[in-house]
């Protein structure tokens, strides 16, 4: 009997786990679109923190059962990654802008004059 009863706590926690990773898949797909459409640095920074420093640990206080922790981990840490993904183009697309296609005016290199 003492069996059974590990054999069904088992199987629970392995529809639960399937359901939250399936969870997860679908918040990601619903989130995804979102951070492709954010650009600002700033916004998307904001989200990397609060889901990295609120969102993440909160997950974790609030699970005790370690595969399910580590999914909803997994989950949050896929998010993470597509901001810090578009964090990076968007830097790029910046650093191109501002930087590598920059072609200074007359005000910009009176050097002296703007002092």
């Amino acid at each position: 009997a003492a069996g059974d009863i590990g054999d069904v706590e088992s199987s629970l926690l392995d529809e639960l786990s399937d359901l939250l990773q399936s969870l997860s898949d679908r918040a990601r797909e619903r989130v995804r679109p979102l951070i492709i459409r954010q650009a600002g640095l700033e916004e998307l920074c904001r989200a990397v923190l609060i889901l990295t420093e609120d969102v993440a640990p909160q997950l974790a206080a609030a699970c005790t059962v370690p595969d399910i922790r580590r999914r909803l981990h997994m989950g949050v840490e896929t998010v993470v990654s597509d901001a810090q993904e578009r964090l990076i183009y968007l830097a790029d697309l910046r650093i191109r802008s501002d930087v590598e296609y920059f072609e200074p005016r007359a005000a910009d290199v009176a050097y002296p004059e703007i002092l």
